[in-house]
């Protein structure tokens, strides 16, 4: 009974095989993913009114000079600055938009 149940799915494999072999071919390597990633990603550095780090956190761009981020990382910030992921440019945060959602 074992051993029908290993021959009946043989034949699966082959065809799984030739679909995962041809979709490995296409696929992005993690560094390539990273990479693209990346592009949008940025360091988010907040600072308290003396000017020292009060936390840091990640963003995202969602348009033209405009980052979307978790409102704890901002949260009883002063100022701060963000930073492209790989640069050592610092853009200082010029506002902050927010967006609730009514019930």
């Amino acid at each position: 009974m074992i051993r029908r149940r290993r021959m009946w799915l043989l034949p699966l494999w082959g065809p799984l095989l030739v679909l995962l072999g041809s979709s490995l071919a296409h696929a992005q390597t993690a560094q390539d993913i990273a990479k693209s990633a990346f592009r949008s990603t940025v360091l988010l550095v907040m600072e308290d009114s003396n000017g020292q780090p009060l936390s840091l956190g990640s963003g995202f761009f969602v348009g033209d000079g405009v980052i979307a981020s978790n409102l704890h990382v901002i949260e009883n910030a002063a100022s701060g600055y963000a930073k492209l992921v790989g640069q050592k440019t610092k853009h200082d945060i010029e506002a902050l938009l927010s967006k609730t959602e009514s019930p």
